[in-house]
């Protein structure tokens, strides 16, 4: 339960801390002192979205700390992660540039883990929950609080299994009936790039041999001039090296520096001599034919073209050729592929229905029973003739839901059919509806403390009695902590706290404090008839003690 509750820097809450106890706590005050703030602090605290205008102004942040005790509800993996034993503290700082500052049992946490909490702390219940209520979508929820988790959960489980098979099918047709509709061009480019019979390395040097053999003749005109120069013609390098050698050797034995020369110029002579059956051998192979560089050329422009279309280079070619292959394979197994994925599918359906089904009854028979047990205690909250009912529409097929909606349906007057809740209940009703709601699941709920913020509106005399009686007896179950301005409500409780605004300076400023027996009374009898009289006290004596 809420033990210890600390608010800083909140609109008109400067700096407020208070204990809370167990039973039933009401909080009473003056319109705008700071009741409604203080549970927008409060779901701050549960992860609540901050707004710009919740800060104090001229304060540069704010927070919000709670301690809870008897927590032995909360998940395992949540205790072991934050080494929550039977004790948890949160607390949540904003500052004005809206940057959070968590930590739980003294541990940082995020916004989101902090949200994660919220569900085993405390439920708020105010004007936004009441459009909860009137949103048929989520009357299922309701139900499903005292529908067994593990059916819940079995369902899930099945119907995620079916979702994926169904899409998985759903794709492979979408693929089938993309690939049909680009079959032949496809057909087509796996042709083009098969016919082309790549050899990547030997391909690779195409464009270099073109390059070359489109030279030919150049080369073979530089290369007889050449031949000419070196060895064959009239006048050569050889004859006149070789010449050069007959002069010097005479004078060999003569001076030693005549040797070096003559084994460069012997070595030069060899080199030449290689040269030339080099340029002779390449002169004898260079004999292509015109046809022969015309299909090389067109094999150059045929690669480049599919090139340009496949990725730009010769091996994205190839695995453009083996993604094609692959697809038109694809595309004459798809049939069996399909089938297959569609009788899985159908299995799996009806799998998941065949728990749907069982959770669905489930359902109905918790809705039976909820029916049963809110229209006893509408009874008891003045709303004698009332029925409740909730009325159930299968879909055409299953979804995460079990194919089914649940809307509820209600009728306060004698003679009337139930009819959808929105449209017949007044506010004072819709809260003694979610009152009665309340007190139904507060045994399969695992949320420990409930707030009520105007629980009691449109209600006044022995209906506002009733309500304050029936939330005496659910805070048997839970701790409860109910803002009102119903002397009758605010009197019935097990303690009572008196929201109050000041000023400090210029600034309002709002106080909370408990009140004691004496000031109790002073309270109610102000909140009874507008003023403390001797009346009013014995009213409010006379509410304190019933």
């Amino acid at each position: 339960m809420l033990n210890y509750l600390s608010i800083k820097n909140v609109s008109v809450i400067e700096s407020v801390s208070f204990e809370l106890n167990k039973g039933m706590n009401t909080l009473t005050g003056e319109t705008g002192a700071g009741k409604s703030v203080m549970i927008g602090a409060f779901k701050l605290l549960l992860g609540g979205r901050f707004q710009r205008d919740m800060l104090r102004e001229r304060a540069s942040k704010l927070s919000v700390e709670a301690i809870f005790d008897n927590v032995g509800h909360i998940p395992q993996d949540l205790r072991e992660q934050y080494n929550i034993d039977e004790e948890l503290s949160i607390r949540r700082e904003v500052d004005d540039t809206g940057k959070n500052k968590v930590s739980v049992n003294g541990k940082m946490a995020s916004v989101t883990e902090l949200k994660s909490f919220a569900p085993y702390l405390a439920d708020i219940h105010g004007q936004h929950e009441h459009q909860v209520l009137l949103d048929e979508s989520r009357h299922i929820n309701f139900i499903d609080h005292i529908v067994a988790r593990e059916l819940r959960d079995a369902y899930s489980t099945a119907f995620k299994a079916y979702k994926v098979a169904k899409d998985e099918h759903r794709a492979l047709l979408e693929s089938i009936e993309d690939l049909r509709k680009n079959r032949e061009i496809a057909e087509f480019q796996l042709d083009e790039i098969r016919r082309a019979n790549i050899a990547i390395d030997d391909d690779k040097e195409l464009p270099n041999r073109v390059q070359f053999l489109s030279n030919i003749e150049n080369i073979r005109l530089a290369a007889s001039a050449s031949l000419d120069d070196i060895s064959e013609g009239e006048s050569n390098a050889v004859g006149f090296v070789s010449k050069a050698i007959r002069a010097l050797e005479p004078f060999a034995a003569l001076t030693g520096e005549v040797s070096p020369i003559l084994e460069s110029l012997t070595l030069a002579v060899d080199s030449l001599g290689s040269a030339s059956k080099e340029l002779s051998a390449m002169l004898d192979k260079q004999d292509v034919s015109p046809v022969e560089l015309d299909r090389l050329v067109q094999r150059k422009y045929m690669l480049q073209d599919l090139m340009r279309k496949h990725g730009g280079t010769l091996e994205a070619v190839v695995s453009k050729g083996s993604e094609l292959a692959g697809r038109l394979k694809d595309f004459v197994d798809s049939d069996g592929l399909a089938e297959k994925l569609a009788a899985r599918g159908e299995e799996l359906r009806i799998t998941a229905q065949k728990i749907a089904d069982e959770l669905n009854t489930e359902r109905r028979k918790a809705a039976a029973q909820i029916s049963a047990q809110v229209v006893e205690i509408l009874n008891e909250l003045e709303l004698p003739n009332s029925k409740f009912l909730t009325v159930f529409v299968d879909k055409d097929e299953l979804d995460e839901r079990g194919g089914i909606e649940a809307k509820f349906h209600i009728s306060v007057n004698k003679g009337f059919e139930p009819a959808p809740l929105a449209h017949v209940a007044s506010g004072g009703e819709i809260s003694r509806v979610m009152l009665a709601l309340k007190e139904v699941f507060s045994e399969s709920d695992s949320v420990a403390t409930l707030i009520f913020d105007e629980i009691d509106t449109g209600i006044s005399g022995v209906t506002a009695k009733r309500v304050a009686e029936r939330l005496i007896h659910l805070a048997k179950k839970k701790q409860v902590l109910v803002i009102t301005h119903l002397p009758v409500v605010a009197a019935k409780g097990d303690a009572q706290y008196y929201i109050e605004k000041g000023t400090d300076g210029d600034t309002a400023r709002t106080t909370i404090r408990l009140l004691g027996s004496d000031e109790r009374k002073n309270i109610v009898a102000k909140m009874i008839a507008g003023e403390v009289s001797e009346t009013s006290i014995q009213q409010a004596q006379e509410l304190l003690n019933n």
